[in-house]
């Protein structure tokens, strides 16, 4: 059977410098030539984004976490477009942390996005909706 998936492991996983795990397979892959794998550790990184709207400010909480060096950006998706609003280089980030940033007098757009997105050694990304319509 040719394919993607993999079969008869050549040995056991690695674990990567980017917090990842490697491996090899003797049979399966392109040709059934064998493969290799990465499986990454979801547990490297944490990205996640809390949003509310009131009185006219937009509150967008994070928590961030990278075991290895990453780029953190977020952008604010309204209907006129994305909007970048930082793309910062982190060194390791452990424990988590966790924050608030408030934008006050936020304009009444209706429903606006943002992504958090870490990427480099790890990615992580979460996307949130808010309705900032009266």
């Amino acid at each position: 059977m040719e394919g993607f998936d993999g079969a008869n492991p050549l040995s056991g996983v690695v674990h990567g410098a980017d917090a990842n795990f490697y491996g090899a397979v003797l049979a399966g892959g392109t040709g059934n030539f064998g493969t290799a794998y990465k499986f990454i550790n979801a547990a490297a990184c944490d990205d996640t984004l809390k949003l509310s709207y009131a009185a006219g400010t937009l509150n967008i909480g994070f928590t961030v976490k990278s075991a290895v060096p990453a780029t953190w950006a977020t952008y604010l998706i309204t209907p006129a477009g994305a909007t970048k609003l930082w793309s910062i280089p982190l060194s390791i980030v452990s424990p988590a942390v966790s924050f608030n940033v408030p934008i006050p007098n936020f304009p009444n757009l209706g429903k606006v996005f943002v992504l958090t997105a870490l990427t480099g050694g790890v990615t992580c990304v979460d996307l949130k909706a808010v309705n900032t319509a009266p």
